[in-house]
């Protein structure tokens, strides 16, 4: 396995099952750092792609693979703020994030997942038993380290991934990133105005070492969503994780290095 580099080192490691089950919840305040998630109740914000020709689809089978892979994720803040984020499953009992979907300025002090989000015929609102993010997302000496490392991990009561499987991912060189086609990617999650299992297709207009950035449609509450590469026989893997609205009409995802995948590796096993 890659040697995890100190930016996306685990805080803590991942614990056993009965660790776990008896670890009390941490609470470490720092500076506030602009999450990419919103409140319920608040006026719906797109994200970025102001085009009127953009029509972003609503996933009417959400109990179907690669769609039952998505989570909806009913966070409580440590302030008691509610809150909507997305994710995905990586393997038993295990949910893929944005890190600010479990640390915004503290712990979230409850996330309830839902596989295939709230019209799908799965369990709903299973409890989290433990959260993770990385060191870099909480103690980043600047907002550019801390954005480069914004992932987290969820960890289930209990494991559902006999019923939805699970979701691939897969570490991409530059040349490949160069060579998707147009409408070969997108990013399926939650809006927190609605709740509503929304995706939407694109393209991948660059990327950078820590970063891929595309023009797909997406709303506030779809943070933690897997970036998804179709492949010509149209089968899914992730690619990234999505995470912020950086302007211009673009969106973001954190990019699945090989560092990264070594994190996810970790956190999954």
């Amino acid at each position: 396995m890659p040697v995890i580099p100190e930016g996306f080192r685990s805080v803590p490691r991942v614990p056993s099952d009965l660790e776990m089950s008896l670890m009390p919840r941490r609470r470490r305040p720092r500076k506030r750092v602009p999450a990419a998630e919103m409140e319920t109740g608040e006026n719906p914000q797109i994200e970025t792609l102001q085009q009127l020709d953009i029509n972003p689809v609503f996933i009417n089978q959400p109990n179907a693979y690669s769609w039952c892979c998505h989570v909806l994720l009913d966070m409580v803040a440590s302030d008691g703020r509610q809150k909507v984020g997305s994710g995905w499953l990586i393997g038993r009992r295990t949910v893929i994030t944005a890190g600010h979907c479990v640390y915004d300025s503290g712990w979230m002090s409850r996330i309830l997942v839902t596989p295939g989000g709230m019209d799908s015929s799965f369990i709903k609102r299973i409890p989290a038993v433990f959260s993770d993010t990385t060191h870099d997302w909480i103690h980043g000496a600047s907002s550019a380290i801390r954005q480069a490392a914004d992932v987290g991990v969820v960890r289930l009561a209990e494991d559902i991934t006999a019923v939805t499987g699970t979701l691939p991912f897969k570490v991409c060189s530059q040349s490949e990133l160069t060579q998707i086609p147009s409408g070969r990617i997108s990013v399926a999650g939650f809006p927190a105005h609605s709740g509503q299992f929304t995706a939407d297709t694109g393209r991948l207009r660059s990327f950078n070492a820590a970063h891929l950035f595309y023009d797909i449609e997406t709303w506030k509450g779809q943070s933690g969503a897997p970036v998804l590469y179709w492949d010509e026989n149209d089968r899914p893997s992730v690619i990234g994780i999505h995470h912020w609205d950086v302007g211009n009409n673009l969106n973001r995802a954190i990019r699945l290095t090989s560092q990264a995948a070594a994190l996810l590796l970790q956190w999954a096993a």
